[in-house]
């Protein structure tokens, strides 16, 4: 690791990603040397003249498209109503999962690792009064635990996901036991990873609104919620951003 190679890497990346990119990739690398090599000092990284700014990362960042959360709530709604009342045979295996997904994601407003990661009884927990969604602190990026109440009026659509859904993506694939959103095969045992959930949101905002949405939206869709419904509540909605 020297400071014409670090230089070279940096400018190369600079000319194939985004100045926002690139800044991530020397904070990970700088972070990854100081975790090697301890006993040197890598601040020097920093100073160099072709990395970029926090300034001009943040200038390159893409504006986040938002979506009309009310509307694509019903309209999921709607389809998942449709869903549990049509024979399994003339139902697509992962039809209730995706929408169920989507409008659990818009509800909870949490990062896309937060949303893949999800595990029955540990964070998807059935209890006496409905279902629970729950994070220990250590598992959210701002280290705040996390506990909510599920709607009651979801309780028919993630039971059917369940018990039916579920079982039925499940079927025949090595799958890890615990893990809610299934159905991916490949190395990730049969657990959605970030990518595919990612698919599944622009499809169903082509499907539903007419263009594509993405899981890192549903945070600002989130505290614009709050806002709307409380102008005074920038407390909570910079949470909401952060959770």
């Amino acid at each position: 690791m020297t400071r014409d190679l670090m230089a070279g890497f940096i400018i190369e990346r600079r000319q194939a990603v985004s100045d926002n990119s690139t800044y991530f990739n020397v904070r990970n690398l700088a972070m990854m040397m100081k975790c090697l090599t301890p006993e040197h000092e890598w601040r020097w990284i920093w100073q160099l003249s072709v990395v970029p700014r926090l300034w001009e990362a943040r200038a390159a960042r893409r504006p986040v498209r938002l979506f009309p959360a009310g509307l694509l709530m019903h309209r999921l709604l709607a389809a998942l109503q449709e869903a549990i009342a049509t024979p399994l045979d003339r139902l697509a295996a992962d039809r209730v999962r995706d929408c169920l997904l989507v409008v659990l994601a818009i509800i909870l407003g949490l990062w896309l690792r937060n949303i893949a990661a999800m595990r029955l009884e540990h964070n998807f927990i059935r209890r006496k009064a409905g279902w629970e969604i729950m994070f220990e602190g250590y598992e959210v990026k701002n280290g705040e635990a996390f506990l909510y109440q599920v709607p009651s009026l979801l309780n028919p659509f993630i039971d059917r996901y369940l018990s039916v859904g579920r079982l039925r993506l499940m079927a025949g694939r090595k799958i890890e036991a615990d893990a809610v959103w299934v159905g991916q095969p490949g190395p990730s045992r049969g657990r959605l990873m970030a990518n595919r959930i990612r698919e599944i949101f622009n499809r169903i905002g082509n499907e539903r609104l007419g263009h594509p949405t993405n899981p890192h939206s549903v945070r600002h869709v989130a505290a614009t919620r709050i806002l709307d419904n409380d102008p005074r509540a920038l407390g909570t909605a910079a949470f909401a951003l952060r959770a």
